[in-house]
């Protein structure tokens, strides 16, 4: 038998925001270390 939930019960996702400064802080750094690889290699 299929259990019948409501919005509320089936969302999942963070809801505070944090999750997105997270990934936007890694994203800018490993940004950054391609780019400190590479030009420290380049010369």
């Amino acid at each position: 038998m299929v259990q019948k939930i409501n919005s509320e019960e089936a969302r999942q996702g963070e809801k505070s925001g944090v999750v997105r400064y997270v990934l936007a802080a890694s994203l800018a750094l490993a940004v950054i270390a391609v780019a400190v690889v590479g030009f420290g290699t380049a010369g």
